[in-house]
């Protein structure tokens, strides 16, 4: 998410940044952008005749604070042929805008946004069980159990991509739930029978 505090960070390690925009969370800068009559636009028709629409500004503040970073705005839009709007996105950047890279800029923006959405849906429903109900408490309890759960995410996914024997019980047993059921099965009943090495239909 576009939080200033997050950008500054980003910037102290001299990253470059793109990063998701809503309506909801910064009313402040689509009140800002409201106020010009027109911004930057460039069009495309599809074969489907879809209108996909790129908007953009640069020099954008993020809110409306004395302090307020400045942003570069941009907006990706998808109109069916009767005109109605069916898919919207929208980020900022602190790379400058124009007509040459907004179209890139926009597919660069979409493809993390999916990342990190389909990571999110892993976390939630392939095992991990990473819920809103952890809460971090006066004795951090359940934030260190957070943490220790996305420490085993990431070396999962490092296994993933390099562990042969990892990637072998993979292909056998299916989803990483049923490789986490399994394992746990295995645990609790020493792997003395040959039904935990079956794969779910």
């Amino acid at each position: 998410m576009s939080h200033q505090p997050l950008i500054e960070v980003i910037k102290d390690n001299r990253m470059h940044d793109i990063l998701v925009c809503k309506p909801g969370d910064h009313k402040y800068l689509y009140e800002w952008l409201n106020d010009f009559p027109e911004l930057p636009t460039f069009e495309v028709k599809d074969k489907q005749e879809r209108i996909h629409r790129y908007r953009w500004k640069n020099d954008v503040p993020l809110h409306g604070q004395a302090n307020a970073i400045k942003v570069n705005f941009f907006e990706y839009t998808i109109s069916n042929k009767q005109g109605k709007t069916t898919t919207i996105h929208s980020g900022v950047a602190d790379i400058v805008l124009t007509q040459d890279n907004v179209v890139k800029m926009t597919k660069a923006g979409r493809c993390r946004w999916k990342i990190e959405n389909e990571c999110f849906n892993t976390l939630k429903n392939r095992g991990y069980y990473i819920e809103h109900n952890y809460g971090h408490g006066q004795r951090h309890l359940s934030f260190n159990m957070y943490l220790l759960t996305l420490l085993a995410f990431y070396f999962h996914l490092v296994f993933e991509l390099t562990d042969g024997l990892y990637q072998a019980c993979r292909q056998k047993l299916g989803s990483k739930r049923n490789l986490w059921e399994k394992l746990l099965d295995f645990l609790l009943h020493r792997g003395d029978s040959p039904k935990y090495y079956t794969k779910k239909s």
